[in-house]
């Protein structure tokens, strides 16, 4: 369960993290408030569509092989941040940020229920989302703390972005063909 809950855990922490802090990042490269708060409408829109687009993958290729790509969007996104300048720069990253918000959505749904089966889905679910909510909810500290110390958000979404790479990694590690079907009580 671990294993597979703190790697699950890395999107809603550095998403939430970039959101929370979204003013004052662009504000740090020279954008405006106004645009910092209207790139909420293209992220939210690109969520959607890639949630669409990531029930098709997850049934085609495997809720493992979402995750991958959506640990790639994430870090795409984490380290485009770093370098919007415009108002098209911004739009970019909302769509990607977006993009990855969507694909994990569907991530959390499929991985559990295609490793737990439904008979115990309630409950793993359940854990997972708790695990999920403290991790969303202790995002923006680190990223704040870092602003603090450095007098800038660079080195904290540097930092940030090493975080789906090491999830990619632990879940590379794990073999989920050969975890037992726990749900064979249905």
């Amino acid at each position: 369960f671990w294993a597979l809950a703190i790697p699950l855990c890395t999107s809603p922490f550095v998403s939430t993290a970039l959101i929370f802090h979204q003013v004052a990042i662009f504000a740090e490269r020279g954008l405006s408030y106004s645009l910092a708060a209207g790139v909420f409408v293209p992220l939210s829109i690109a969520s959607i569509l890639a949630s669409l687009v990531a029930g098709v993958i997850a049934d085609r290729v495997g809720p493992k092989e979402l995750f991958f790509l959506q640990m790639f969007v994430l870090l795409i996104g984490t380290i485009c941040v770093l370098f919007i300048g415009s108002y098209t720069g911004a739009l970019l990253y909302a769509a990607i940020l977006g993009s990855s918000n969507g694909m994990g959505r569907i991530v959390t749904s499929v991985i559990w229920a295609h490793l737990y089966g439904r008979y115990r889905l309630g409950r793993i679910q359940g854990s997972a989302t708790m695990v999920m909510i403290t991790a969303s909810a202790l995002g923006p500290l680190p990223l704040a703390i870092s602003q603090g110390i450095t007098g800038s958000f660079t080195v904290g979404i540097l930092l940030m972005a090493l975080l789906p790479v090491a999830a990619i990694v632990v879940i590379a590690s794990i073999r989920l063909d050969k975890i037992p079907y726990i749900g064979s009580q249905i």
